[in-house]
């Protein structure tokens, strides 16, 4: 259900963007640049917040470009789950969760999952 819910949100995006225009992504491509465990600092410098706090983590992530959308389920078996269409990142999200456990999911599904994995071999082998 997950997963149909994502496919309606790919088409609806489409049409989206034929008509509006929308954000440009612009989550930063660390295939080139190394994280280090010693800097955790700089991590936040790479998505331009400093050290300041994030008042409302789905305005960041769609003014950063990516495409935000809601899973219409009753269910606890799905928190949420994140992935690249070409090179626009979606990030999708359980409403059925507290707004605390979204605030959590739509953090560590976006920033964790859309950048540190992006360049990871997908199962099929290809690159993402």
């Amino acid at each position: 259900m997950a997963l149909s819910q994502g496919t309606i949100a790919l088409h609806f995006t489409r049409w989206l963007e034929e008509r509006f225009e929308l954000p440009q992504p612009m989550l930063p491509d660390l295939s080139r640049n190394r994280i280090q465990k010693r800097q955790p600092k700089r991590y936040g410098a790479y998505g331009g917040l400093e050290n300041l706090p994030i008042r409302n983590m789905i305005h960041l992530l769609e003014a950063k470009g990516a495409r935000v959308f809601s899973l219409a389920m009753n269910t606890k078996h799905v928190d949420a789950y994140s992935m690249w269409k070409s090179t626009t990142p979606f990030v999708f999200l359980n409403t059925y969760k507290s707004s605390a456990h979204s605030r959590f999911d739509a953090a560590q599904t976006s920033w964790g999952i859309l950048w540190l994995h992006k360049h990871a071999p997908r199962r099929d082998g290809k690159q993402n």
